[in-house]
């Protein structure tokens, strides 16, 4: 992870997260950010909340998790299980209704699988 104190234009130097597990498979983050919370010119409206997905193990590629956070991303204490077993290169992305989609390869066989999910299913999960 790095850290940027300029609005995203440069970033800290890179290091591991000492919660975030992840066997170097491509996890991703995002601010979560809806079509309703963007500003009169379409920019996006500051947000503290997150969203992680990435492999809950640390030299595996298995068990893909999502975490939500509400504070910047500085504690991660919700989080739900996407796919047990073999998974990784997950992407996400906030549809237009509010749910979350992730998109992620499964097994060895290089199936691609997408999902949806809305937060309070992941602060239920």
């Amino acid at each position: 992870m790095a850290t940027s104190t300029d609005g995203g234009r440069t970033f800290g130097a890179a290091t591991a997260s000492p919660v975030l597990n992840d066997p170097l498979c491509n996890a991703d983050e995002l601010s979560y950010l809806t079509p309703a919370q963007r500003g009169a010119n379409g920019a996006p409206v500051r947000t503290a909340t997150a969203l992680y997905s990435g492999n809950a193990h640390t030299s595996a590629r298995n068990d893909l998790t999502v975490r939500l956070s509400t504070d910047d991303g500085a504690t991660w204490p919700v989080r739900a299980l996407i796919k047990t077993g073999t998974a990784g290169y997950s992407t996400m992305a906030v549809l237009a209704n509010g749910q979350v989609g992730v998109l992620y390869e499964i097994g060895d066989t290089g199936g691609i699988v997408f999902a949806r999910f809305t937060l309070d299913w992941l602060r239920t999960a």
